[in-house]
């Protein structure tokens, strides 16, 4: 199955799931904060026959792109031929989050080969800063090994995704601290095994995670004081010789015990785990969808086997074949708390925040007063937003939920 329809002029697009008209609020939100941050790309709605016709007025009100896909479900829970899509079988094998089971629909963001590059976002983010060095040619931030590997149109068997040299897709590390402790998490989801967690147990920096941002962010720039401290701005031929020599040293020993952290990082069962909130993709490329769509048929993809439902079958498959983004792309709201992940949190520098778990923000009713920061920060852009439709007339009916 690859999807060669496009419904908007750029080759470049954000995009987000919706399957149902709960997550709409996050959705109409998400959608502002990208127009707030002036991304320059479309954000594209997809959609299965489950959403109803008020969600896609709504939608289509905000003038808001919508691209219908095929619901995708591993072969013991798929929908058979014939039956209405989005119809629920009588046992979900995601009792603790029935809204597992609609995640792996996500996955068909990777057949939508109509488009270079896709950048996939859950419906309950928010955009704070521009971030659309993901949808360039060149991001910044990811190996441009990215662009590179053969290119089979997506179905064929000529080249295995990731067989490159270049990573498949990008995405941030999932934190395994489970904070809230929740039963059913896997039991090494633990803050020793969690990649944002250093030896000396505090946080790391935006720079500081995955091989592909070595060097750069906060890595870089401790390294460049540490230059220039050294090297000075003046002094004889002899003294800058020896400032060379020690600032030589320095690097050296701070390069090495970078790439000593990295590895004990490697070594984290978090190393190998992923958030899907949001997904840097070229669809098409190496034959990603192909090894997606056999492994939802194999059987294999069981509840008890991916916990995690989409992404848990995007680290499996493509184990060792991700680049791991930093965090700011993908705050989850949980790395924000008070023993957590605070110390490495930045609210300057968050650019997208995930509002991971239950309640989500739309659901919180109360004084703002009483809401967290991230919280207070989602209802001030809806604010902004329903007082942007309210001027320009938009027909209130079709947003209420």
């Amino acid at each position: 199955m690859l999807i060669q329809e496009k419904v908007v002029d750029s080759d470049k697009i954000w995009a987000c799931l919706l399957t149902n008209e709960s997550y709409l609020p996050g959705l109409l939100a998400l959608a502002f904060s990208l127009r707030a941050a002036r991304s320059r790309y479309p954000l594209v709605a997809l959609y299965t026959a489950s959403l109803g016709a008020d969600a896609l007025a709504a939608l289509r009100a905000r003038h808001i792109p919508v691209q219908r896909v095929p619901e995708l479900r591993p072969s013991a829970n798929a929908t058979e031929e014939g039956e209405e899509e989005g119809e629920e079988e009588e046992e979900n094998p995601y009792p603790h989050s029935p809204r597992f089971l609609h995640a792996f629909t996500k996955l068909a963001a990777f057949a939508l080969v109509a488009y270079a590059r896709v950048v996939l976002l859950d419906a309950d983010m928010l955009v704070r800063r521009n971030m659309d060095e993901l949808l360039e040619d060149v991001p910044p931030l990811l190996p441009p090994q990215l662009d590179a590997g053969d290119d089979d149109g997506g179905g064929g068997t000529s080249a295995r995704a990731g067989a490159g040299p270049g990573p498949v897709f990008g995405a941030a590390h999932a934190c395994l601290c489970n904070p809230l402790r929740i039963k059913g998490y896997p039991p090494e989801w633990t803050r020793e095994g969690c990649v944002y967690t250093t030896d000396a147990g505090a946080g790391v920096g935006a720079g500081d995670v995955g091989e592909e941002v070595e060097g750069s962010g906060h890595g870089r720039q401790q390294h460049q004081e540490i230059g220039q401290g050294a090297l000075g701005t003046g002094g004889s031929s002899d003294s800058n010789s020896s400032n060379s020599a020690l600032h030589t040293t320095v690097a050296d020993e701070t390069n090495t015990a970078h790439e000593k952290k990295q590895a004990a990082k490697r070594e984290k069962p978090g190393a190998a785990c992923l958030n899907g909130g949001l997904i840097v993709l070229q669809p098409g490329r190496g034959g990603a969808w192909a090894e997606i769509e056999a492994f939802l048929r194999s059987g294999q993809a069981t509840a008890a086997r991916l916990p995690f439902a989409d992404q848990s079958l995007l680290g499996e498959v493509f184990r060792g074949r991700w680049a791991a983004l930093p965090w700011v792309y993908n705050g989850l709201k949980t790395l924000r708390w008070e023993g957590v992940h605070a110390d490495m949190w930045s609210d300057d520098e968050v650019k997208n925040v995930h509002y991971i778990l239950t309640p989500k923000p739309w659901e919180l009713q109360g004084d703002e007063a009483t809401l967290d920061a991230p919280e207070r920060w989602w209802w001030e852009v809806d604010s902004k937003r329903r007082r942007w439709e309210a001027e320009r007339g938009l027909d209130w009916n079709v947003v209420e939920w």
